[in-house]
């Protein structure tokens, strides 16, 4: 399992679980609360300093740098959530679309282009820690 963290996991008797090849850019702050559990999917990238609070994130979604999902939001599958947007409290993003705004709103649907720009991208991250392991970094097992 790879993936790439420099943001700020809490999980407050609650659980995070996060699936592989997925990048959490620097100052994210993912938080679980008691009894609650903060799924993020495979594939995932986490721009910085968002804030992700106990929702669910389906893979080869991208959330935006400074974005907040709030309680019990849910992302589908390839969709785009904006930098800055706010998914308020469960709020459902549907798959394989582009939300923006405060609160966020659909934009419109994510296109070829798009899946495969941020197909570039989630490779980029993956190359990297595979770099990184080459180094002396260590790989996260499962435990």
């Amino acid at each position: 399992m790879l993936r790439r963290s420099w943001g700020y996991p809490k999980g407050d008797y609650g659980r995070i679980e996060i699936g592989a090849e997925t990048a959490v850019e620097e100052s994210v702050v993912i938080h679980a609360p008691p009894e609650r559990t903060c799924r993020i999917g495979e594939r995932v990238t986490i721009g910085h300093g968002a804030i992700i609070h106990s929702s669910n994130i389906d893979r080869l979604a991208v959330i935006g740098m400074g974005a907040v999902l709030s309680l019990g939001a849910k992302i589908g599958e390839w969709t785009i959530v904006a930098e800055g947007a706010v998914v308020t409290f469960r709020q459902n993003v549907p798959a394989g679309v582009v939300a923006a705004g405060n609160p966020a709103k659909v934009l419109r649907e994510v296109t070829t282009e798009d899946k495969e720009t941020w197909e570039q991208g989630k490779q980029l991250y993956i190359n990297l820690v595979k770099t990184y392991l080459k180094v002396g970094l260590q790989s996260l097992d499962k435990t």
